[in-house]
């Protein structure tokens, strides 16, 4: 039976604020789970269910995790996690059967009846061998990795790392899906017979398709590849719901889960995006003459909003290489709303919205996203650029972009600062991002038993202190003299800390607005104090003359009966 691994528990010391969506979020004192640490100065850890990197010089080692453990039984979580790995390895490799089973039984015999041309044959099939290939060595992998310790496996690592490949290989067989769709319609009649003759593979399922009832098989197997897509997230999320919160796994199983879910989407929006083109090249649109499909192939087609006279109409946007058209959806179809020239003008008025200018007027539009509108701008300055070339007219002017947004932490240079040097405003500083190998040997748990945690992340801080005191050093030392200061120091208030440490001992981090505003509070306490003290003080020295008035008239009078006696 496999021991329990000690869990390395780490609390933070400092808040820290991550910058990219695979860091966490610390507050002071909070409990980190470590899953990883590695050398570099990053760790990897699990907080309130979310596992992500963080600076390991912002945080310490605690001896005990006192939180209720949200796992008590270790042996049926792993029991759990090894039936999950096991289904998904299994589903896997029925789908790489599915796969091949497709291709020996139906597109083989097919390219070798040849009953289509090589150009044909090349747009039905598309890159489908080279997936199932893909498919294949991921299954070789995963059972590879199945056979280590549960504690030591990386199903979310391998998903992870084969993702950006698969996201090529489908997007580029999604955009041409909706093209061999058509190529089936078109030749059916050579299909068809030839379909029959074949004996039905077991590997395929018989499912619904919105074409010929004898080319369903056909299209059913096509399908396949993203219609696996869509179970991805289900087995990895599966896989993550069964994994306990120090496994070295667990970052990358939830990386993976919100890569292949963006992944899908964007399959899908790709794919519907070609079907919609392909019905618009065989429809006809009202108030354009002749046909889109004698405009030659379009370069990028979406849904807009068209802002015109304080008012919002949904239009599809369709660039072609000499015109972007501008169509407006109606009961039967779409009309043609505006043919827009190239070259044009294209000027960004946010993150969504922008203005195309061409020489007979201007429209505003706003894209679906901020990728969105990226992608317009970029096609539409390469559709201008060759307009140009092949006109030789002058060169649209290149369109203007929006600021960059601002970092999260903005950076404070000691040579723009005309005030004091404050040493209790230094922090350790994150270090910067690793950049893991493709074996994964940087990928290590710390030795068990070690006490000196982080010693790499103290010397790189000792290192960064040396270095500021010595540039500090250079430029002498700063003092507060009226005669040498020519204008007040220039802080930024909401990025300055300060340390303090209340009469009970207690030490807080504040911000140099709450601490102004706690030392005008005082001041005003104290400028009252004093207001009721100089009162008091007042009150007093008349009274003393008071009493020094009535004791001489006192004595007076006890030296007048004095006198009257003798």
């Amino acid at each position: 039976m496999e021991s329990a691994p000690n869990r390395l528990v780490v609390q933070a010391l400092y808040r820290f604020r991550g910058t990219k969506n695979d860091e966490l979020n610390l507050e002071r004192s909070e409990i980190i789970v470590v899953t990883q640490a590695i050398e570099g100065g990053w760790w990897e850890g699990t907080l309130n269910g979310r596992t992500g990197w963080f600076p390991s010089n912002y945080v310490k080692e605690v001896k005990q995790d006192l939180r209720p453990s949200p796992m008590p039984n270790r042996e049926a979580v792993k029991k759990y996690h090894q039936m999950v790995v096991t289904n998904l390895i299994e589903s896997e490799k029925s789908h790489v059967n599915e796969l091949e089973s497709f291709c020996t039984k139906l597109l083989d015999p097919l390219r070798s009846a040849a009953i289509l041309s090589a150009s044909d044959y090349s747009k039905l099939t598309c890159n489908y061998q080279a997936i199932y290939v893909f498919h294949k060595q991921l299954l070789s992998a995963l059972q590879e990795t199945a056979q280590q310790a549960l504690s030591k496996q990386r199903i979310g690592g391998l998903f992870l790392q084969g993702a950006g490949e698969l996201k090529e290989l489908l997007l580029v067989y999604c955009d041409n899906h909706p093209s061999a769709v058509d190529l089936l319609n078109a030749r059916k009649d050579v299909l068809g017979p030839w379909l029959e003759r074949q004996t039905a593979s077991p590997g395929i399922n018989d499912v619904e398709a919105a074409v010929s009832p004898e080319l369903r098989q056909l299209t059913s197997g096509l399908s396949v590849p993203f219609r696996r897509l869509d179970k991805y997230p289900q087995l990895l999320k599966e896989l993550e719901r069964h994994m306990e919160e120090s496994h070295v796994d667990r970052g990358d199983t939830q990386r993976s889960i919100e890569f292949y879910r963006e992944m899908t989407v964007e399959c899908l929006d790709l794919r519907r995006r070609r079907e919609l083109q392909q019905e618009l090249l065989r429809s006809v649109v009202d108030g354009l003459q002749g046909n889109l499909a004698e405009m030659g192939e379009p370069m990028l087609l979406s849904t807009c909003v068209l802002h015109q006279d304080d008012a919002a109409k949904d239009m599809l946007m369709m660039l072609f290489p000499g015109q972007l058209l501008l169509l407006a959806p109606t009961a039967s179809g779409y009309a043609l709303d505006s043919s827009i020239p190239l070259p044009v003008r294209v000027d960004r008025l946010d993150q969504q919205k922008l203005r195309i200018s061409w020489q007979a007027g201007s429209v505003q539009l706003s894209c679906a996203s901020a990728a969105d509108q990226e992608t317009w701008c970029d096609k539409m300055l390469q559709a201008s650029e060759l307009v140009a070339q092949v006109c030789q007219v002058p060169q649209a002017p290149a369109r203007t972009s929006t600021p960059r947004e601002m970092p999260l932490v903005p950076r404070v240079s000691l040579e723009s600062s005309s005030g004091p040097w404050l040493f209790s405003c230094v922090r350790p500083h994150p270090p910067l991002r690793p950049r893991p190998s493709q074996d994964g040997s940087t990928l290590r748990r710390p030795r068990q038993g070690s006490s000196s945690l982080g010693r790499t992340s103290y010397e790189e801080d000792a290192l960064i202190l040396r270095v500021i005191e010595a540039y500090c050093a250079t430029r002498g030392r700063q003092t507060v003299n009226s005669s040498t200061l020519t204008s007040p120091p220039v802080l930024i208030a909401e990025e300055e800390k300060i340390i303090i440490e209340d009469p009970d001992g207690v030490v807080q981090e504040k911000t140099l607005v709450d601490t102004v505003y706690s030392l005008r509070d005082q001041v005003a306490r104290l400028s009252e104090a004093t207001t009721r003290l100089q009162r008091g003080l007042d009150e007093e020295r008349a009274a003393r003359k008071r009493l020094e008035v009535l004791l001489k008239r006192s004595l007076r009078q006890l030296m007048d009966i004095n006198n009257d006696e003798q």
